[in-house]
């Protein structure tokens, strides 16, 4: 997260923390001198990152955030419609090998849920559409 050194070749950490980042020369220094309990790591020039730590993530969502304008937005009308609008994607999108799409409605398929054979009779591929609510996803049995 350093423009002027992107990469790194050694890590001290001591008393459970990152004390140092950098060149590995001085890094042996560092911990010799001041961290003579921590332990030196050879990162080889990787990048190194901070942790993030979230109670509450939706890592699925990350593939359906647009990427533009453009991006489809499914209808959350009704089912008919979202039917619909899923037909004129898989028509207009013959060869994509895997569909994943989000924001489906999911209080339009309460209280049971969607089924996987629905999907199923719209689309030969897999096919993986996340919720509005981003907790849960509904795959066809290509996608399972």
């Amino acid at each position: 997260m350093d423009d002027e050194q992107p990469v790194a070749e050694a890590m001290i950490i001591a008393d459970g923390r990152i004390q140092y980042i950098g060149d590995d020369d001085a890094a042996k220094e560092e911990f010799d001198s001041r961290y003579p309990d921590g332990k030196h790591h050879d990162l080889d020039n990787k990048v190194v990152l901070p942790g993030f730590i979230d109670a509450h993530t939706h890592p699925g969502l990350v593939a359906n955030f647009p990427q533009d304008e453009n991006a489809i937005k499914l209808p959350t009308t009704s089912k008919e419609d979202l039917y619909a609008a899923l037909r004129k994607y898989g028509s207009d999108n013959p060869f994509e090998p895997l569909i994943v799409l989000g924001d489906r409605g999911v209080q339009m398929f309460a209280p049971d849920g969607p089924r996987k054979e629905d999907l199923h009779e719209i689309f030969w591929r897999p096919v993986i559409l996340t919720d509005n609510s981003g907790h849960s996803f509904w795959l066809n049995s290509s996608a399972l």
